[in-house]
């Protein structure tokens, strides 16, 4: 479907007349037409769809700022998409409807991949400026899933399960990208199911033995305060030995919490751990399945109780907290600012 995907959008676009902005629900559409792009030699970018106030303008900015070769839409989305251009400085960017694109009888030959060539603008979250877009080669995306699969200890055969935006980089990255590219299988929950009712997530990590899948701390907590016991009933949470827990702060206290509350259903206490990560390098940096050293320091005034977490192995000599007055490594149990090298670091904004 995926090649098909890619010869329908070689009859009416060339990769250099800019990316492809794709403007879809999360599932077997988006799915098909993110790796028919890549496979047509397009850079993508996944991009929240249009609502009247903020996230009008947020698309608009974004649209205005990508220039893409035209925009693509599924399920019905083609007349909102449309009409949040007509105004706008943007209007004269196509939007397409990929279910009525023909399939051509013979394309043109798909080109060859080149690792180096940006394969997704993927924008920043804007948690501490106003987003950008980051492009990410296809040998970043490669290098970031091999971290995070390593760290993890996720393989083939293994059950990912995102609920997060595919247009944000942790839905995108986690939900497609390190799944795919490790031979593992993803379950899709709409973001707003699982908002709606948390227990939702919990009862498709039992009922599809996912090992890897995550979210924010408003998700832990949400969980907490909202599945009650008879909810409960009958979950094994066995097979999720990664919790990853990632994108604003993590109080380690909600950890310990969650742990307690789901050990009844065979949740492992190792696999509930903190995360670093940020759209420059693809998305995961750091966090795996922490353990606690009684010979660690205190932690400094402000951060509150941290649990330990680890790195890979191969991210020893790439990961630094460094004072940035001074540009000098920071002591054990001392704040830094958090330097990164390596593979995953994007080709730039």
């Amino acid at each position: 479907a995926a090649l098909d995907r890619a010869a329908a959008l070689a009859q009416f676009a060339h990769p250099e007349d800019g990316p492809l902005a794709l403007v879809m629900p999360c599932g077997a559409q988006f799915t098909v037409t993110l790796f028919g792009a890549l496979y047509a030699g397009f850079t993508v970018t996944a991009i929240a769809q249009p609502r009247p106030g903020v996230a009008m303008l947020r698309f608009n900015e974004i649209i205005r700022d990508c220039a893409p070769a035209a925009i693509l839409c599924s399920d019905g989305l083609t007349p909102r998409v449309a009409a949040a251009l007509s105004d706008g400085p943007n209007f004269a960017v196509p939007v397409i409807d990929v279910e009525t694109l023909p399939v051509p009888d013979a394309g043109r030959p798909l080109p060859e991949q080149d690792p180096t060539r940006p394969v997704i603008l993927q924008y920043t979250s804007g948690s501490t400026r106003a987003p950008k877009a980051v492009a990410l080669s296809g040998a970043n995306v490669m290098a970031n899933a091999d971290l995070a699969n390593g760290t993890w200890g996720t393989a083939e055969g293994d059950v990912y399960l995102t609920w997060l935006p595919h247009f944000h980089d942790m839905g995108l990255m986690g939900g497609f990208f390190y799944p795919i590219l490790v031979g593992a299988r993803s379950v899709l929950l709409d973001p707003l199911h699982m908002i709606q009712r948390p227990e939702r997530w919990l009862r498709l990590i039992s009922e599809h033995r996912v090992s890897c899948s995550g979210g924010p701390a408003f998700a832990f907590a949400h969980c907490l305060e909202n599945v009650t016991d008879e909810q409960c009933a009958g979950l094994d949470l066995s097979s999720w030995t990664s919790a990853f827990c990632g994108a604003e702060p993590v109080p380690a206290a909600l950890m310990a919490a969650f742990r307690d509350r789901f050990a009844p259903y065979g949740l492992n206490p190792h696999g509930v751990f903190g995360s670093y990560g940020l759209a420059e390098y693809g998305l995961m940096v750091a966090g795996g399945n922490p353990t606690l050293s009684a010979e660690r320091p205190s932690p400094p005034p402000g951060c509150g109780a941290i649990r330990q977490g680890s790195i890979a192995p191969e991210m020893e000599n790439d990961l630094r907290l460094v004072d940035p007055d001074t540009r000098h490594s920071v002591a054990p149990g001392e704040a830094g600012e958090v330097w990164v090298r390596g593979a995953s670091v994007a080709l730039g904004y």
